[in-house]
């Protein structure tokens, strides 16, 4: 089990699943962002009872609290974490076929066409 956390991604790996997205999508999955890097540190690697390593590039420059009550609690609650990014998803999906769909009714109807969906 391990929160790996960079600048533009995190990742949330189980024993047997694993979840990874930006910042801001885990932060809308979450309920709440990850807490921040500290200043001027890259990349950090927590696995619990092990290690809490804050990183600049590859190298280890520090540690973090151990145990990290933030990190244990996002490990506790990765399958729900899994789930809501698996609706959000959906839900992304969805509202860019409608997207797509109103741009297309909007091309027809432009030239004059009567445009219909097809059957969903």
């Amino acid at each position: 089990m391990q929160v790996d956390q960079q600048a533009d991604s995190i990742w949330v790996r189980g024993a047997t699943e694993a979840y990874g997205d930006t910042p801001e999508n885990f932060a809308k999955d979450y309920g709440q962002p990850c807490e921040p890097l500290p200043d001027g540190i890259t990349r950090r690697e927590y696995v619990p009872s092990i290690r809490h390593t804050y990183k600049i590039d590859i190298n280890v420059v520090g540690g973090g609290p151990m145990p990290w009550p933030f990190g244990d609690e996002v490990l506790s609650n990765l399958t729900p974490l899994l789930e809501a990014q698996a609706t959000r998803r959906e839900i992304e999906e969805k509202e860019r076929q409608d997207a797509e769909m109103e741009v297309m009714q909007a091309k027809a109807a432009s030239m004059g066409v009567q445009f219909r969906a097809p059957p969903s």
